[in-house]
């Protein structure tokens, strides 16, 4: 809704203004009927203008364009009416713009290089998938499906949405075939309650799926941010009951709508049937062959040249070109999904050695 500086400068602003009373009664001014659902939320421990400015903020994102006028549209307009000290013109331009429902965030989705000039080629139907999954309420438990071809990517892609959108946390786990017969359930729960700088409990209980399920739920409610749980590799056959039991639940609770608000999950390749889970209520993907088209590098190859002209480079020619080139080099193998993966790696180090001017711009 905002970019991530008009982020900054709103909650600096919003502190200043919380600070002429007490926050609680300050946020049921701003927000009015829509204030006890807000305040049903505070985390515990709140202390700063500014941790009750974050969370307020952040609350506003997530919640979108979910109610009319918005929470977001509601803060901004009192704020400015109120006066601001600094950043009218930023803030009312944003202002003008989320009464439009415009996201200047929403290029980030289309973005065909992420991380570090790192090209993100294939997926081209994971993209809108992504962005509905994330930006709304409606439905929070993704399963990709497709082994041997992508499945990294979709990591490194919402590794850079994290960077991008200050109230995305991702924490991904992976789980090798090697490690999973003795990876257990304390471990996952470490794994995903380390980022919040959670513990886990030295107790009898600790080893109960059920009762670290909702552990992990009850912190994962209290921190600020949008938490992204993507789990890889827990569809394996031989794990631990208890791990395959906590995975299980995760599942089934976080299609919870009291969850749903502040958390998702991503199952990659996870077969286990979700017998729990309404079918409606999860999406899924199935990473198509061939993942990668003409037009894919072509756009690529486009972006690129919006970097270069930005950097002042001179421009690549005959992008078509380049592209069919490219393909044309491109390794087969014996199988299409061995083929993929030769494919979408001889690709992106060609683009990436096109980006860091390692190789001639016919990529050669």
């Amino acid at each position: 809704m905002l970019t991530r500086q008009e982020l900054v400068l709103l909650q600096e602003q919003f502190a200043l203004a919380l600070a002429a009373g007490e926050p609680k009664n300050s946020i049921r001014a701003y927000f009015d009927i829509d204030a006890s659902v807000l305040l049903r939320d505070l985390p515990i421990g709140l202390g700063t203008n500014d941790e009750y400015a974050a969370f307020v903020i952040d609350y506003c994102v997530r919640s979108r364009w979910s109610l009319n006028p918005s929470l977001m549209e509601k803060l901004l307009s009192k704020l400015i009416a109120a006066g601001l000290s600094a950043g009218t013109a930023e803030l009312s331009a944003a202002l003008a713009r989320v009464r439009l429902r415009q996201d200047p965030n929403d290029d980030f989705y289309t973005s065909y290089w992420v991380l570090r000039e790192q090209p993100f080629l294939n997926r081209r139907t994971l993209r809108p998938m992504l962005k509905e999954f994330i930006q709304s309420n409606t439905r929070s438990l993704l399963q990709i499906a497709g082994p041997g071809a992508g499945r990294t990517y979709t990591g490194e892609f919402l590794d850079y949405l994290a960077a991008q959108f200050s109230e995305l946390r991702l924490v991904p786990v992976t789980l090798s075939k090697k490690d999973g017969p003795s990876y257990n359930v304390e471990t996952l729960a470490a794994d995903l309650l380390d980022p919040m700088g959670v513990g886990v409990p030295e107790s009898s209980s600790s080893s109960d799926a059920a009762s670290l399920c909702r552990l992990i739920l009850r912190n994962t409610k209290q921190q600020p941010g949008l938490w992204i749980f993507v789990l890889d590799g827990f569809g394996q056959p031989d794990l631990q009951p208890q791990v395959q039991e906590l995975v299980r639940l995760l599942a089934v609770k976080c299609t919870n709508p009291e969850y749903r608000r502040k958390m998702r999950l991503v199952l990659v390749n996870y077969t286990v049937p979700l017998e729990d889970v309404l079918p409606a209520a999860i999406v899924n993907e199935d990473i198509p062959l061939p993942s990668v088209s003409r037009q894919d590098l072509i756009d690529c190859l486009r972006q690129l040249n919006e970097q270069r002209r930005l950097a002042g480079v001179p421009l690549l020619d005959g992008l078509d070109t380049i592209a069919d080139a490219m393909l044309v080099a491109a390794p087969q193998a014996d199988e299409p999904r061995a083929t993929e993966k030769l494919k979408l790696k001889f690709l992106n180090d060609r683009l990436r050695a096109i980006a860091t001017k390692l190789r001639g711009a016919d990529g050669s």
